[in-house]
């Protein structure tokens, strides 16, 4: 028996386009470690967004599994 698979709610052009802005930041923080160094100081200050944007922390340079370690 496999589990049913949920359909996903339809996203609207705004997250769509939200995602990929988070997309390329992703890629820009990981190749220039001042901009690396101030998403860290932000994330450590907001909780929330630091929640939201768990990849962008656990893959910072010195962090057990991140990019540079």
């Amino acid at each position: 028996m496999s589990p049913e698979k949920r359909p996903r709610p339809k996203r609207s052009g705004i997250e769509t386009e939200e995602e990929r802005t988070w997309v390329e930041f992703y890629r820009r923080v990981r190749s220039d470690s001042a901009l690396a160094a101030e998403v860290l100081a932000q994330l450590e200050r907001d909780v929330e967004m630091k929640h939201s944007h768990l990849a962008l922390y656990l893959n910072r340079p010195g962090f057990c599994g991140g990019s540079n370690s």
